[in-house]
């Protein structure tokens, strides 16, 4: 009966890692002759196997549960909302809990407008609790004199100051221009934003 030959050398098989790494780097022999001892060994081999394997398990479920997850919200401004948004902030991302912090990946708008007008209304994403904080600046609202679809994706600006954003909701505030009434059609705009929650360093 051939030899269990896991990599070259010999003896037994070695356990788990200091990294979870399951290290077989030597032969298992087996004796021609079936005894209790190769039961024992093959027995030994096996057991094992099974606990280097379950230490694998375990250490994926752990990855996987403290992974920070990438949310996307969608929230609909009125145009109604859209009129007092330089005076009336509009909550996008609820406050996270203590201790932890939002980190907004990308932001965008679509503006359905339906009255032509030559203004440029501008909104920014900020922490609300940290006014001074603006993770994306400048996501035009309207600014052409066409009306149709409006599409806007600014960059995310790098804030990196996280002590003071902690726990913080995250709002979007008109910054320029009032669009005049009516229009926009009764959808407005729609505000997406990709962010993830994360544990404060601080």
């Amino acid at each position: 009966m051939p030899g269990f030959d896991t990599g070259g050398g010999g003896g037994r098989v070695q356990t788990i890692t200091e990294n979870s790494r399951i290290t077989l780097s030597k032969p298992y022999e087996i004796p021609n002759e079936w005894s209790p001892d190769v039961a024992q060994k093959l027995d030994e081999m096996l057991r094992q196997l099974y606990e280097a394997a379950g230490r694998v398990e375990d250490e994926v479920d752990s990855i996987t549960e403290t992974a920070d997850q990438l949310l996307t919200i969608h929230i609909d401004l009125t145009p109604a909302h859209i009129q007092n948004l330089t005076v009336t902030p509009v909550t996008i991302i609820a406050a996270p809990g203590g201790g932890k912090f939002i980190r907004v990946v990308s932001g965008s708008s679509i503006c359905d407008v339906s009255v032509a007008f030559n203004a440029t209304v501008t909104a920014d994403l900020r922490y609300a609790a940290a006014t001074t904080h603006i993770p994306l600046s400048g996501l035009s609202l309207v600014g052409n004199t066409t009306t149709g679809r409006r599409v806007s994706q600014p960059a995310i600006v790098t804030d990196t100051d996280n002590a003071n954003i902690v726990n913080s909701a995250v709002e979007i505030i008109g910054t320029a221009g009032v669009p005049p009434t009516g229009a926009f059609n009764g959808s407005g705009c729609r505000i997406t934003v990709a962010y993830y929650i994360e544990d404060s360093p601080y």
